[in-house]
């Protein structure tokens, strides 16, 4: 629900928007960079949002919901104001136990949020923030991993990899990172992580990713 108020004491009704339940965020983003072309992005605790136009008083949507995260990610929230311009965003890593671990909860990477024209119209985009990469410390590449499918035992706790998958169209392939296998499902056009599974559409037999650990 979407109200007013001119001293955030006093607050009239101003409209609902249906499918949305619980940590809404309504925010402005620019449609490939282009200042001059602006949608406003409803974003909802579960991943999945709407694009559309904002009043100030009504939000109306130029279509159906659209899924951004898959897997535990929730109730994210965006800085305002960010240096450049940029829309930052936070998600909550859910669980319930962290065996061994002198915490409970986490949050996820801050990742900035962007809007692009594809064929299949506009979507929203997540890139882990530049400011990641003051934290390596050293770098190295793999050799070719063909046929082995697990890396070297030795890469490391803490992890930035990039990584390209070649897979033929009627295969599965992928990589085991810390023994959590990552698998490019080409028939099934998803991508798997241990029990999670998010839908890819990408044409040719590569697919490029980024995995941090």
């Amino acid at each position: 629900a979407i109200y007013t108020s001119p001293d955030l004491r006093e607050w009239t009704y101003a409209s609902r928007v249906a499918g949305f339940y619980e940590c809404p965020e309504l925010f402005p983003l620019a449609v490939d960079d282009d200042p001059e072309q602006v949608k406003w992005v409803l974003h909802g605790a579960d991943g999945e949002y709407m694009l559309g136009d904002f009043t100030g008083r009504e939000f109306h949507p130029d279509g159906d919901k659209q899924r951004l995260w898959s897997g535990n990610f929730y109730a994210s929230q965006t800085y305002t104001d960010a240096p450049d311009g940029r829309r930052v965003q936070i998600g909550w890593g859910r669980g319930i136990e962290f065996p061994g671990m002198p915490f409970n909860q986490q949050m996820g990477i801050a990742c900035e949020l962007s809007l692009i024209t594809t064929d299949d119209g506009i979507v929203m985009r997540a890139a882990p923030v530049p400011e990641l990469a003051a934290l390596r410390q050293s770098s190295r590449a793999l050799a070719d991993q063909a046929g082995s499918g697990t890396l070297a035992g030795d890469i490391g706790e803490l992890v930035d990899l990039e990584a390209t998958l070649s897979v033929p169209a009627t295969e599965r392939g992928g990589l085991t990172v810390r023994g959590v296998p990552v698998v490019w499902d080409r028939v099934a056009g998803m991508l798997e992580v241990a029990d999670i599974k998010a839908p890819v559409a990408i044409a040719g037999d590569e697919l490029s990713l980024r995995i941090l650990v």
